[in-house]
């Protein structure tokens, strides 16, 4: 019988733990010192830039190609502080941020979608009563826009690629999340291989154009249902809002299963992926132990929390028109103290989360704590994992499941 790529993989793994009894682990980690080595013998005589792909999230706002028109774009309010990639880039010491990453814009009168991996994979996910919808740059646009770029950069100045360090940053997920999350299990879930592999495809094209093993910091997707935007539904069609948390609960840990699934056998280049879903429940959790005058076993609440609301965004939630779709809240009047909220907006994290973040991406990459640093390290060992599978040495391990919530 075929199987299918994703449980190739899958099997793979199970097969070198076996052979290595227990050796093989998400957070493959090296002595810090060699990361330190590592960084300076790749840095030495260079100059260090930041390369980010993304959503919203991501986006800092000033654009290397393609910049939005004006009249569309959203001004940088200074409250919202800088976001984790500006973070990163400073914890780094990088001297800039090649920025690729695009926000929704505001002021459109279509509906619009944020910025997905493939908008192929969306189009097919739609194909049958689909409206039209404007989809932004995805990840195989940025992705393309800065490789011409890059070259065009390259003659314009006349350096070699080799002479810039880079660090990428890719982060996708969230509206992905939430724009298939609304199918059926069975096509969302469809619709997330295809982008993780896609995602992948997009980062072995990075590797080859830069001539060998890059760089690259993938965060988890955080369980979106804590967004305030979904956390507004409870107000507004209860009887579902139950069956919908399933689902999108579901789904966040689907993708991030694959992610790290799918990045811990990838070899051109070393994965780094901080934990999303983890630095927000903890802060939301400190809050709520806090008011409640307890803490947990890790002592989480004692001290005061970093957020004094981790329920109610800074700006107020995006206005709903008469048929349910959200419209832009635009011009509304946002908090006094952009730092005492856990959120900006209604989809996106204030500005002392995503130092929260960037922190954490800093920590691993000093720390060389990658994904998939023992299948870089254990090419070989892989390879005869995968000529064991073909072999039909793989008939007694079973496939990997993802259990639904009870109920679901």
């Amino acid at each position: 019988m075929k199987l299918s790529r994703r449980l190739k993989i899958l099997v793979i793994v199970q097969v070198v733990g076996l052979l290595y009894c227990g050796s093989l682990y998400f957070g493959w980690k090296l002595d810090p010192s060699d990361m330190q080595t590592r960084i300076r013998n790749a840095w030495a005589g260079s100059s260090h830039r930041l390369v980010v792909f993304g959503d919203d999230w991501s986006d800092t706002g000033e654009y290397r190609v393609s910049p939005p028109p004006k009249e569309y774009s959203k001004a940088r309010d200074p409250g919202q502080g800088e976001l984790w990639t500006e973070v990163l880039c400073k914890e780094l010491g990088c001297d800039s941020i090649h920025n690729f990453a695009r926000s929704l814009p505001s002021n459109l009168e279509i509906a619009i979608i944020g910025s997905l991996v493939d908008s192929d994979i969306y189009d097919n996910a739609t194909a049958e009563g689909r409206i039209e919808t404007l989809a932004l740059f995805d990840f195989k646009t940025q992705v393309q826009q800065f490789l011409a770029f890059d070259k065009q950069s390259s003659r314009m100045s006349g350096r070699r690629t080799r002479q810039e360090a880079s660090t990428f940053t890719v982060f996708f997920g969230i509206w992905d999340i939430w724009e298939y999350a609304v199918f059926s299990k069975d096509t969302a879930i469809h619709a997330i291989n295809l982008s993780i592999d896609e995602l992948f495809r997009n980062l072995d094209l990075l590797a080859e154009r830069m001539g060998g093993p890059i760089t690259v910091v993938i965060p988890r997707v955080p369980d979106v249902t804590f967004l305030p935007r979904f956390q507004s539904r409870k107000y507004q069609n209860a009887a579902s809002f139950g069956h919908d948390q399933h689902q999108y609960v579901y789904l966040s840990t689907y993708w991030n299963t694959i992610l790290s699934e799918t990045a811990l056998l990838w070899r051109n280049g070393d994965v780094f992926i901080p934990g999303l879903n983890n630095i927000i429940v903890d802060q939301i959790r400190a809050k709520q132990l806090h008011s409640s005058r307890v803490s947990d076993a890790n002592g989480l609440g004692k001290l005061t929390p970093l957020f004094d609301d981790v329920e109610k965004p800074c700006k107020p939630l995006e206005a709903q028109s008469k048929d349910g779709e959200e419209t832009h809240a635009g011009s509304a009047e946002r908090c006094l103290e952009p730092d005492r909220h856990l959120f900006w907006d209604d989809m996106r994290i204030s500005g002392p989360a995503h130092k929260l973040i960037g922190d954490e991406a800093a920590r691993l990459l000093r720390g060389n704590i990658s994904v998939n640093g023992y299948a870089r390290d254990h090419a070989n060992d892989l390879d005869l994992a995968a000529t064991l599978f073909q072999n039909g040495g793989s008939k007694n391990l079973t496939q990997f499941e993802l259990r639904a919530p009870p109920g679901y």
